[in-house]
């Protein structure tokens, strides 16, 4: 994913360097003079196509050193108002895509998407594995009526033919450049997948357990699964460690099943919170609440019975955008810790008990909140460890597969303090910055692969000051 990522970025969202626009029109020239390579797809009378199935490396073009396969099409006539939106799902070793005009100088593309999180009926199928699935979008002022354009897919690595699924339309958007998940699904007419295909794609135990009818009806679990959609699609993280959730009134079940039950036929929890303990972490006070609640969160949702209940009643399900399967013990380590990052959380386990909880930490501008501090001692999760010293006090390491350094910082007072260091890939420093409760204050230096110095800067609480 991250490779997909990184060149969508240098294509798209930090501009095309002269380098890559010429690289770019001559592939454009390329694929003109190949486009009977190319599969041709027509734009019905709606402007919209239907599915479209195109069997990548079939029939490909070679360029330069990379191997292309694709698409093109015609802009419509009349585009005033409209943006260009489409949804692929595509393996993962054809994942690198862009769209060049065949008549045309390039110019710049493609520079933003949205996360395709449902899985939609005839174009995917739940569980599939090492895809990628995206919805994005295009002005239309990119356009020139009656011109072609290729959208094209690059081979990466060894990978063999494979099969890409995808629909495309030109539409208008409520909002000048701006698309919602629900807007691109009406205007591409992409209808989602049934509650149990959902749950299957997102591999959620919490969904399993709403889904199985010994617990709940099939009524409340559709519900509660598309409201993790929603709050998937409100949920953003800001600069900082800030994050912003819209959370909405969950309705109660009437089945009211036993935690003791669920727990015995589907396992144990992945994360315990009191409502207390939530409320202190949201505003830095206890709850109010009366009566407070414990929720026992499997991945997305959250299974809510009372304090004090012996019975231990679930009276709702909530869902958030927020998969807590990622604090669950790791591996076969006796020592290990998990991290969510929407919500600042990261908790330590010994010989797979919790024995530790941190909010906040290494969160550059928020105060950490220790709710329990960990035995002194190392805990990892794969190739990063931290060492808790007592006091306040950490050492967080990060090696790369080969066991070569990546990084080492440290803290006092649970927040960065002293310096941090961070390793090229052939074991030399790169940086070596010094930290102040959290913020940069000190003097910071890179130095290249051979140990030059490339840069220095004295910061003084955070900001440059030479």
């Amino acid at each position: 994913m991250v490779r997909i990522f990184i060149f969508a970025l240098a294509l798209g969202w930090s501009g095309l360097a002269n380098g890559q626009m010429e690289e770019l029109q001559s592939l454009a020239k390329a694929l003109a003079e190949n486009k009977s390579a190319l599969d041709d797809v027509r734009l019905g009378e709606n402007e919209r196509s239907g599915m479209v199935t195109l069997k990548l490396g079939g029939t490909v073009v070679e360029h330069s050193d990379g191997t292309y396969d694709g698409i093109f099409f015609k802009a419509p006539e009349e585009i005033r108002d409209r943006d260009f939106i489409w949804y692929f799902n595509a393996p993962e070793g054809w994942a690198n895509w862009y769209i060049v005009p065949l008549e045309e100088d390039v110019k710049q593309g493609f520079s933003n998407w949205l996360t395709a999180d449902k899985v939609y009926g005839e174009l995917d199928k739940a569980g599939e594995k090492e895809r990628f699935r995206t919805l994005q979008t295009l002005k239309g002022s990119y356009f020139e009526p009656g011109q072609e354009y290729v959208i094209w897919f690059r081979k990466v690595g060894e990978v063999k033919p494979g099969e890409a699924r995808l629909r495309i339309a030109f539409g208008k958007p409520k909002e000048e450049g701006k698309w919602k998940h629900e807007e691109l699904e009406k205007a591409l007419g992409l209808k989602p997948a049934s509650a149990e295909e959902q749950v299957a794609e997102l591999s959620s135990l919490g969904g399993m357990i709403l889904l199985d009818g010994k617990f709940f009806d099939k009524g409340y679990a559709d519900d509660r699964i598309e409201s993790l959609f929603f709050s998937k699609r409100q949920q953003k993280q800001l600069s900082g460690g800030f994050f912003i959730q819209i959370k909405t009134s969950t309705p109660p079940c009437h089945t009211n099943p036993k935690l003791a039950e669920i727990i015995e036929k589907h396992g144990k929890p992945d994360f315990v919170r009191s409502s207390k303990e939530e409320a202190a972490r949201s505003s830095g006070n206890d709850s109010d609440e009366e009566p407070p609640t414990i929720t026992y969160f499997y991945d997305y949702f959250g299974f809510v019975v009372k304090e004090g209940d012996e019975d231990k009643i679930v009276h709702q399900v909530t869902a958030q955008a927020n998969n807590f399967s990622t604090l669950r013990p790791k591996g076969d380590e006796r020592s290990t810790f998990g991290q969510l990052g929407f919500e600042n959380l990261t908790v330590f386990h010994f010989d797979g008990k919790e024995v530790g909880r941190i909010y906040n930490f290494d969160e550059e501008k928020k105060e950490p909140s220790v709710v329990k501090a960990p035995p002194e001692g190392t805990y990892r999760n794969g190739q990063v460890s931290i060492t808790f010293l007592g006091d306040g006090k950490w050492r967080m390491e990060a090696v790369s597969d080969g066991g070569k350094k990546v990084y080492i910082k440290r803290y006092e007072r649970n927040r960065l303090n002293g310096i941090t260091e961070v390793y090229h890939s052939n074991g030399k420093l790169k940086l070596s910055l010094s930290y102040k409760d959290g913020v940069p204050d000190g003097k910071i230096m890179e130095y290249d692969e051979d140990g030059a110095i490339v840069r220095e800067a004295v910061y003084k609480d955070g900001e440059v000051v030479k």
